[in-house]
């Protein structure tokens, strides 16, 4: 939404009436202004996060400071403009994010250093604008991904926002449902303030159900490509009743191997990582040590049959979604869209699905976790994961923590459904201690295990990880070279973890090194040691 669209609005003030909670998280927020200091606001949906943080804006705006609200995805960012534009004035506003033209943001960024823009809402690159006078900081869904940028220069918005904090003297609010493992870790350590806000007590605010569907069951098997019976049933009805659903699949899955009769999972003996399987040469590899294997003839857990490679596909569930539409409407053109890496490179395509989703022609959206809150409605009776196992067998250390806060944006999305809508997971692991803690919204307990695992196998946030990547000439012989070099520098305690090539190169080398976090490293004598090498600090997503 262009900022002409909006001069004219007629402003708006807030007459929400705080409860005793909201009102002492804003008092708290209000009084660290002018200070560096972190806060989690977390609650549910409806909780008022955005009424709490918005009321700390308006003091931050009377004080004649900069705020700048992150936002993981650019919907989120076009979502805040319009509301941000009636509270606060359109005049203080402006927008930061790689769909503006290279006019848009060299005018936003003179508006910005020169003073003229108050509140700037940006993705992850806000953090890099030329800032007056900061004086807030807002981080939205703080747990997700896309805040780390993986191109050089890589930086990772969360942290950098806290280092701004730190800089202009001004507090950072990390606003969530619930903690990522990371922020719940640092306010277990008192390094975050926690200002918790409980469920509302709300007529529009409907809690849906979570209905896990065991794929091991030969009654829930699957008789298409995706869809087990209980999953498909229920879009059945849920179309026939024209209410709008939504079928997820892991964009970060694929390539490992399942028992289908237990749900077992080979995995890496030092790593505690879900091995990959490399079709060409019929062999599971660890993405992190390079440990390699057969696949086993039979399951090591159940004795069953054998493993099958969890592979799944948008396109064929779009494809498998059309077929059931149709049976009820034999014109389905427009009920059926995706929602995935493909379609949203195409701006008009993305334009045009949230134009039919809004309306209410669109009946299903399949697509990956790119499907975000900006998907919520009243009329949404049934989100879907085609494949938890997918996300829990994921490649690397976060897996379990990315699933469980995955899950809870999903059914996060039913909040606004009324009646009330149902999140039904499709897996193999129906017995994995992790729906059970998900049923409950008990990230503390979830939470607590997961630690118990990453001190065990020496995993963030007890030690700190820096991948090095090394390409071109003669990577493998590099890459053993610049592992001696390091062993010679590295503190006592430090772990190098390879180095082995990617899965699905050849032309480039990876190791992996953790250190302690207080570990004293110099950084010239590492940058000597790697030479051209490239370095990635705290790699968020592929290890």
């Amino acid at each position: 939404m262009r900022e002409q669209e909006l001069v004219g609005r007629e402003r708006q003030t807030a007459d929400f009436v705080l409860t005793e909670h909201q009102r002492s998280a804003a008092s708290q927020l209000g009084a660290a202004l002018g200070k560096p200091g972190i806060f989690f606001l977390g609650g549910p949906s409806g909780s008022g996060k955005s009424e709490v943080y918005e009321r700390a804006i308006e003091r931050a705006l009377a004080g004649e400071k900069q705020i700048l609200i992150l936002v993981p995805q650019i919907d989120d960012a076009n979502a805040l403009i319009a509301p941000f534009a009636r509270r606060f004035g359109v005049e203080n506003l402006c927008i930061l994010h790689s769909a503006i033209s290279p006019a848009e943001r060299a005018a936003v960024w003179r508006s910005v250093h020169e003073g003229r823009k108050k509140i700037i809402i940006a993705t992850r690159s806000g953090v890099l604008a030329p800032f007056a006078d900061l004086g807030l900081i807002v981080v939205e869904r703080e747990h997700d991904d896309s805040f780390v940028e993986e191109q050089m220069p890589r930086y990772d918005a969360r942290e950098a926002a806290i280092e701004l904090s730190r800089l202009w003297s001004c507090p950072t609010i990390l606003v969530d449902h619930i903690p990522s493992l990371r922020a719940y870790f640092q306010i277990r350590e008192k390094q975050i303030t926690l200002l918790p806000l409980p469920n509302p007590v709300k007529a529009d605010r409907h809690e849906p159900t979570i209905k896990i569907i065991d794929l091991s069951s030969p009654h829930s098997r699957a008789r298409g490509e995706n869809l087990g019976d209980q999953l498909r049933y229920a879009l059945e009805e849920n179309i026939r009743a024209k209410r709008q659903a939504i079928l997820i699949l892991n964009r970060r899955g694929g390539g490992t191997l399942l028992c289908p009769d237990c749900g077992y999972t080979p995995k890496c003996p030092s790593c505690e990582v879900s091995l990959i399987w490399f079709e060409a040469r019929k062999k599971l590899q660890c993405r992190q040590c390079g440990h390699t294997e057969d696949s086993p003839a039979r399951c090591p857990s159940c004795l069953g049959p054998g493993l099958r490679v969890m592979r799944y596909g948008t396109q064929s569930l779009e494809q498998e979604v059309r077929a059931i539409v149709e049976k009820t409407f034999p014109q389905s053109a427009h009920l059926v869209g995706r929602l995935d890496a493909d379609t949203a490179k195409d701006k008009k395509n993305v334009a045009q699905i949230h134009k039919d989703w809004d309306s209410g022609k669109m009946l299903v959206l399949v697509g990956t976790q790119l499907i975000g809150s900006r998907f919520a409605s009243k009329s949404l009776g049934l989100v879907g994961v085609v494949s938890a196992d997918s996300f829990l067998a994921a490649p690397h250390y976060r897996a379990l923590e990315n699933a469980f806060t995955d899950f809870a944006d999903m059914s996060g999305l039913l909040t606004r459904a009324k009646p009330a809508g149902t999140l039904y997971i499709q897996t193999f692991r129906a017995e994995h201690p992790l729906f059970e803690r998900l049923k409950h919204f008990d990230y503390q307990n979830f939470y607590e295990q997961e630690l118990s695992e990453r001190k065990k196998f020496h995993y963030p946030p007890f030690v700190r990880l820096l991948r090095v990547n090394i390409t071109g000439g003669e990577p493998r012989r590099e890459a053993a070279a610049v592992t001696e070099k390091l062993r010679g520098i590295l503190p006592a305690g430090s772990e190098i973890i390879g180095p082995t090539p990617p899965a699905g190169t050849h032309d480039q080398w990876e190791l992996l090194v953790k250190f302690a976090t207080n570990a004293p490293i110099d950084s010239s004598s590492l940058r000597r040691a790697v030479g051209g090498a490239e370095l990635d600090p705290d790699p968020a997503v592929r290890w």
